[in-house]
């Protein structure tokens, strides 16, 4: 008899893990179809606002904000020194989304450009290149990513020939701004796919392997998108007080369906009385 209990207990728990977990993944298209439509109709904004990629934060000073462009080749991003200047150097310092093969070009006019320096199979981070010319325009021409993303500059710097800094704060042009498409939302939204793989774990598990699984998921997830979304500024270091709160919720949960099941008995129980 008992056998017959715990698969009826097995094939409830299935039917119940099958509905929740439905209702979750569907919610979850709900609510994310809804946000991406009215980010759409200019209401919310998901994302960076579109200024915070735009082309003069690679030349406002702060190493926090950068340009960013569209992903595909080739991309460039220039920068009007307001005059003929004789430049010494250049100093890139490229975000994750980098230029694996780009050209430093110099004009004159904003037209007619010459090749300074020409970088193959680069590797990102912090590149220097001396210039030795006299310019009024510096543009970085990306023909080859080195990320499927697009091209990313924290700080583009150009330097005069007694190396004082004088790119900073000058007009900057770009062939393009990252587009923030639903694409996009989707890629800065994934940790809610950890929540909602997780939730029907926690909520109606099989097991108590497959509790702990989906709590895991959730927590992750949730922690992981409150992190990308600038909420939560935690690192690894100063989580340990909700690593507590984890186990604890496990505890509870596990006691609570350990009470739960129809084959608990209490001191003395031995069978049924005839």
């Amino acid at each position: 008899m008992f056998d017959m209990m715990e698969r009826t207990e097995a094939k409830a728990r299935a039917v119940r893990q099958e509905r929740v977990a439905k209702m979750v993944w569907g919610s979850l298209f709900v609510v994310m179809g809804v946000l991406f439509t009215l980010h759409d109709m200019g209401r919310i904004d998901l994302g960076e606002p579109k200024d915070e990629l735009a082309a003069g934060r690679a030349l406002d000073g702060e190493v926090t904000t950068r340009w960013s462009s569209a992903f595909r080749d080739p991309q460039w991003l220039s920068v009007d020194l307001g005059a003929a200047t004789p430049l010494s150097r250049i100093r890139l310092n490229w975000e994750a989304a980098y230029a694996k093969d780009y050209e430093v070009q110099v004009s004159s006019d904003g037209s007619n450009w010459t090749t300074a320096r020409r970088v193959t199979d680069a590797h990102g981070g912090v590149d220097e290149h001396e210039l030795g010319q006299t310019a009024r325009y510096v543009r970085v021409m990306g023909t080859r990513r080195g990320t499927p993303y697009g091209y990313s500059l924290w700080e583009l710097q150009v330097f005069d020939s007694a190396g004082h800094l004088i790119s900073q704060g000058k007009p900057a042009t770009a062939s393009s701004t990252e587009d923030r498409g639903p694409f996009f939302l989707w890629v800065r939204f994934w940790p809610l796919m950890l929540v909602a793989t997780g939730l029907p774990l926690l909520l109606a598990p099989r097991n108590d392997a497959n509790q702990l699984v989906g709590l895991v998921l959730v927590a992750l997830g949730t922690f992981l998108q409150l992190q990308g979304l600038g909420l939560v500024p935690w690192g690894l270091r100063q989580t340990s007080s909700v690593l507590l709160v984890v186990v604890g919720v496990v505890i509870l949960l596990q006691s609570q369906r350990r009470s739960d099941r129809p084959d608990d008995r209490g001191p003395g129980s031995t069978g049924n009385a005839s």
